[in-house]
């Protein structure tokens, strides 16, 4: 028992020092309305494919009913 108490500890440590290494913050409203205007914009603009570009080149490789469920 007093192993895993200490494991328990352990890995809390550790998940509390990445938290205070990464700093994260949450994303504003703004930044994610933004974000998505940006990718909009740049799929319009072809700089994205589709599934059914992507899965063009993987036809002959794999069943594309495998890769849906991946997906």
């Amino acid at each position: 028992m007093a192993d895993m108490v200490w494991l328990c500890k352990q890995l809390a440590d550790y998940v509390t020092q990445k938290q205070n290494e990464e700093n994260l913050t949450p994303y504003t409203m703004e930044e994610l309305r933004a974000g998505i205007l940006e990718s909009e914009k740049q799929f319009a603009e072809g700089k994205y494919k589709t599934l059914e570009e992507v899965f063009q080149g993987f036809n002959e490789y794999c069943d594309k009913e495998i890769m849906l469920e991946a997906v």
